[in-house]
């Protein structure tokens, strides 16, 4: 890892020949991945990189580089490069990749592979004892470690160390001749307990099974229900994606509103939360409770510095990397959708029939058109204001502006999940805190098998 005097020194080097702007940013990270397929041994994987971006802005031109190697005098020769204007100014780093390799020396010691496979058989055992039609097991244990150090012309310095730990478990059911899996995965800044990864296993079990025995899903504009996971899915890719300041740059405004104009109904309120006391983003600027959506209307949006300059907006502290190979961007950290009143059985009870959509897949929205296409992992029919049957193949689809104007409620529980978001070449881990949120009319595809 680059000590701090050294970046002092490239920064400047890199304010040598003149800047309006310039950061040195050191990022070095090691993973370890243990994954068991049914019937297989476990696979054991070392993964690790480290690096250091320079990026200097003069003139109103950009440039910036990336450098996987720590050697001193070789940092010390780009910068002075850099600083020189050598090159074709850009906006880009290299393509993003992962240098496989030994673990960066510094950083924290990594959890043992024993440890870790013990997680997985309480995971697996779990599983199976939840329902005599599970057959099959496999998961995916994931642990990342890293050490940030950057120092720059504007923003505190950041000095931070980060562990993020992923259990992915997936469980496959038998119902007559028809078999199904289901998943289940949680994200976090600490350690997994065996506890956890039992009921993890356990709960993949159960999706398993209820996916083997679902039957095909209505279609049609219905009444629909989205549970707390699906509805913080939903949220963040509909919602704070459209509202991240490059998206606004792009398309100037949320499907054509403009700021300060209604955008929902007023059951949905999204704020972004700041994680932890004192939390900086990877620009060193403080991460700021910043509220986007208030009661349906358009409030505000998420912005680094360069967007913030661009727009005129304040700075959210929302510049996130995912390595020292990308230039920052405008993402959310926290994502929180704002409680309503009643509980789920209230949300359902008005309903004669719907369907409730526990938990999305991976879906697709055009940020600038506001155009969604999502599957329902899981659902069910609901039937005079009761769940009743599973079923399999649904999409939710359609335009975010009338699907918004159509929330009429929003649950009084909220649940946290964890994700991966996946946006302009950045993969972030995310969290979302949402309720259950019913929707008066949303279209409902069939998929095709």
């Amino acid at each position: 890892m680059v000590d701090p005097a050294l970046a002092e020194e490239l920064l400047a080097l890199l304010c040598s020949g003149g800047a309006d702007y310039a950061e040195v940013f050191a990022r070095a990270e090691a993973t370890l991945t243990l994954a068991r397929e049914p019937g297989a041994p476990a696979s054991v994987e070392h993964r690790g990189e480290g690096g250091v971006s320079l990026v200097l802005e003069r003139g109103g031109r950009l440039w910036s580089s990336a450098l996987g190697a720590e050697e001193p005098e070789a940092l010390r020769e780009e910068a002075r490069r850099v600083a020189r204007g050598t090159g074709i100014p850009t906006v880009q780093y290299p393509p993003h990749g992962r240098a496989r390799g030994i673990p960066p020396a510094g950083l924290p010691r990594l959890t043992d592979a024993a440890g870790v496979e013990r997680l997985l058989d309480a995971a697996a055992e779990a599983a199976r004892a939840a329902d005599p039609r599970v057959c099959g097991f496999g998961a995916v244990y994931r642990e990342t470690t890293s050490v940030t150090l950057r120092v720059g012309t504007e923003g505190a310095t950041v000095r931070r160390a980060d562990r993020l730990t992923t259990l992915y478990s997936r469980a496959l059911a038998k119902e007559g001749a028809v078999a199904a899996w289901g998943t289940r995965a949680v994200g976090e800044p600490g350690g997994i307990t065996a506890d956890a990864a039992a009921g993890l296993g356990a709960e993949a079990a159960r999706a398993a099974c209820q996916r083997a025995e679902a039957r095909p899903a209505p279609a049609g504009t219905l009444p629909a229900v989205l549970g707390p996971q699906a509805a913080g899915l939903f949220v963040h890719e509909a919602v704070a994606h459209a509202l991240e300041a490059d998206a606004l740059l792009e398309g100037g405004g949320p499907w054509g509103a403009a700021p300060g104009g209604r955008m929902a109904s007023e059951a949905l309120t999204v704020a972004q939360l700041v994680p932890a006391p004192g939390a900086l983003d990877d620009e060193g600027w403080p991460v700021a409770e910043s509220v986007l959506v208030e009661t349906g209307v358009w409030k505000g949006a998420l912005t680094d510095r360069r967007s913030a300059l661009r727009l005129s907006l304040p700075r959210t502290g929302s510049g996130r990397r995912d390595s020292f190979r990308s230039l920052p961007a405008p993402r959310s950290h926290h994502l929180a959708v704002s409680a309503g009143r009643g509980s789920l059985q209230e949300l359902l009870g008005g309903l004669e029939f719907g369907l409730y959509a526990a938990r999305l897949g991976s879906g697709s929205v055009d940020p600038l058109t506001g155009t969604f296409r999502f599957p329902v992992a899981e659902g069910v029919v609901i039937r005079e204001g009761a769940v009743g049957e599973a079923v399999r193949g649904a999409v939710l689809q359609g335009r975010t502006s009338e699907a918004l104007a159509a929330l009429v409620w929003a649950g009084g529980r909220r649940e946290r999940h964890a994700g991966l978001c996946r946006r302009g070449g950045l993969s972030l881990p995310v969290w979302d805190l949402a309720p259950a949120l019913l929707f008066e009319r949303i279209e409902v595809a069939r998929e095709v098998p």
